[in-house]
């Protein structure tokens, strides 16, 4: 895992930033295992933007996610994205 001590990214795959998201301006981040909910704007990575924008990310509300979850090597973390809303749920499985 990346240390937390520094801000936190997630970067979307390339399909979903052209596509679904590609006039997104923020969308609900959710967390299925506890109580966290928090609107992320997206921002577009100044480098992509010669590209025709397709690169994107959410920073404030992951990384005060990761924060709050601390997940370890071997955790699994599952995304479910609901492109009408732009809410993406997340959940934290933890190795057994």
């Amino acid at each position: 895992m990346a240390k937390l001590s520094t801000n936190q990214v997630m970067h979307f795959p390339n399909a979903l930033s052209r596509g679904v998201l590609s006039q997104a301006t923020f969308l609900d981040l959710i967390s299925e295992d506890i109580d966290f909910h928090y609107r992320c704007p997206i921002h577009t990575s100044e480098r992509s933007q010669n590209m025709g924008a397709i690169e994107k990310f959410i920073g404030d509300g992951w990384y005060a996610y990761m924060l709050n979850q601390r997940p370890r090597p071997g955790d699994t973390l599952i995304f479910q994205l609901f492109p009408d809303t732009f809410e993406l749920f997340v959940t934290l499985q933890r190795r057994n």
